[in-house]
Formats: structure tokens, C-alpha cells, sequence
């Protein structure tokens, strides 16, 4: 089954990305955004004090890393609720 992404596991894959220091480039074609896409989330992120820009490279700051262990952590509960409930008639 194909859907789309939320926007909350696209800015996890922009953070998780930029860890180590990434170009915008990098992030845009790793991340598969558009450039009007990329352009957004950069500037909520960076005002948002997750994501830091210095000499051209975008890093995920103090803030971003905490959203990363959040969004694993809340990825793993749903993870194994669904697992548990794969077993159990469908509720559609």
C-alpha cells in the first residue's frame, strides 16, 4: 500500500539526516522533497531552533535530537500495538 508521508516523519527523516551535517542538496534528494518543499521545512525547523545552519551545512540541534528520540520512541509503541492487534478482527 502507497501513502504519503505525515509531515512528522518527514521532519524526522530531514533530522535524522542532518546528524552529522548534510548540504541542502543532500537533504532535498535523500529525503525525496521537492526544492519548494526543502525550502519549508528548513525555515520552520531552523526557527523552530531544531535544525542549525553554519558555512553552508544544516546540523540538528540539542532540540532536533530530542524530537528524533521522541518520534522512535512513540514509533516503537505504535509498532508493537499494531503488531499485537494484527491478530485481531479489523475494525473496518
Amino acid at each position: 500500500m502507497n501513502r504519503k508521508r505525515s509531515r512528522l516523519e518527514t521532519i524526522y527523516t530531514i533530522l535524522s539526516l542532518s546528524q552529522q551535517g548534510i548540504r541542502k542538496t543532500h537533504i532535498m534528494y535523500r529525503a525525496n522533497l521537492s526544492h519548494q518543499q526543502l525550502i519549508k521545512y528548513l525555515k520552520v525547523l531552523t526557527t523552530k531552533k531544531m535544525l542549525a545552519e553554519k558555512d553552508g551545512l544544516y546540523l540538528t540541534t540539542d532540540q532536533g535530537t530530542a524530537f528524533i528520540d521522541k518520534f522512535q520512541e512513540i514509533q516503537s509503541i505504535m509498532d508493537e500495538n499494531w503488531q499485537h492487534s494484527s491478530s485481531s478482527p479489523s475494525l473496518v
